[in-house]
């Protein structure tokens, strides 16, 4: 078969890929369709996305040519299907796929039908409460968002959208979801998960594993810089220069980012209906986590701004010599923000530290 696994988001699809992507030379029977990279979100986004939908998710100056990238892009992959071998499993992976909507999931069913292989499609779902936990934070990696938004319409999601796509599409019996759950898991692991149904043995290639959840002080610590930052640091989301600084954040010593129980509560509250769904698709309920005793955890966009004294000096001793600005004794989210932009902007190479001094606003 083709199999074709489609994330969701937030469900180890990053290990997934690059343990895929590093391996691809002991894959056996296997071939892997990296289609220039682990993760092929970009050409598959490229090549299916409708024009109008593509063209918000990329600036002005890179959204000219649409008609181009979406032909180089198909032709890239209708080459690397012509390429692919009868008798070969193959493995593409892209978690873009859960993000298009109905006309462009049959696009590329149709196009991928086109390899002659029977379609298997592979993806994982984990509980709302943990998936909302998990996007958040991503979100604020690359841009500014808020936690806890006014009444629930915000915060239902509507993950599973793409899986009664594909079962329209192409039957459920040729979409395989598991829930994203380490007790199922071998040795806990999603990846091990992966590859075994795949039968490919973990023990014989190089697993390999992304993890950029973030402590509850570097959350806050981002939050504070996206809230108040320089807008010329725009360039934190810059793949180039991105990673390396969460990495540095990652590393704050902290515990565990959690949502306050009222918070989790509503999360599932307002998801309700995935809660339902996946009772009946995936055989079990995706239950979010019990409620907890007690009432730690960040109940709104306030609590991400209130930083106690050793947290100001575990951020300012962080920062370094790196970050020259003026101590705070108390709790500042503006001095936050100016420590995270200055140790930001020693990370990077001297021309871009230059372009973001001289650059506009």
């Amino acid at each position: 078969p083709l199999v074709v696994h489609f994330g969701t988001h937030k469900t180890g699809t990053s290990s997934i890929q690059e343990t895929l992507h590093a391996n691809v030379s002991r894959l056996y029977d296997v071939d892997f369709i990296a289609l220039g990279s682990a993760n092929a979100s970009l050409t598959i986004r490229n090549a299916f996305m409708q024009p109008e939908r593509l063209a918000r998710r990329l600036s002005p100056d890179t959204s000219r040519n649409l008609k181009m990238r979406r032909r180089r892009a198909r032709k890239q992959l209708a080459a690397s299907l012509a390429a692919l071998k009868p008798e070969r499993r193959a493995i593409l992976s892209a978690e873009v796929i859960s993000h298009l909507d109905a006309d462009e999931c049959a696009d590329l069913v149709e196009t991928l039908r086109a390899a002659g292989k029977p379609l298997i499609f592979v993806g994982y779902m984990r509980d709302p409460v943990s998936y909302y936990r998990s996007l958040f934070q991503e979100r604020l990696k690359n841009h500014g968002t808020t936690l806890a938004p006014e009444g629930n319409a915000a915060l239902t999601l509507g993950y599973n959208r793409i899986i009664n796509e594909l079962d329209a599409l192409i039957g459920a019996e040729n979409v395989w979801v598991y829930p994203f759950d380490r007790a199922i898991f071998p040795q806990g692991d999603v990846v091990r998960h992966f590859l075994h149904i795949q039968g490919i043995d973990a023990d014989e290639i190089t697993l390999h594993h992304s993890n950029e959840s973030l402590p509850l002080l570097a959350v806050k610590a981002l939050y504070c810089y996206r809230r108040h930052g320089d807008r010329n640091e725009h360039a934190l989301g810059d793949p180039a220069s991105r990673k390396p600084f969460i990495a540095k954040l990652a590393a704050l010593d902290s515990p565990a980012f959690r949502l306050h129980p009222d918070l989790e509560a509503r999360i599932a509250s307002a998801n309700e209906s995935v809660l339902d769904w996946s009772e009946h698709r995936l055989g079990q309920r995706l239950a979010p986590p019990s409620r907890r005793e007690g009432k730690d955890g960040v109940r709104d966009d306030s609590d991400l701004m209130h930083f106690t004294p050793v947290e100001m000096e575990q951020l300012e001793r962080w920062a370094g010599p790196d970050a020259p600005v003026q101590r705070a004794e108390t709790s500042d989210p503006v001095h936050v923000a100016a420590l995270l932009a200055a140790k930001r902007r020693a990370m990077l190479p001297a021309d871009r530290r230059a372009a973001l001094v001289s650059g506009p606003p």
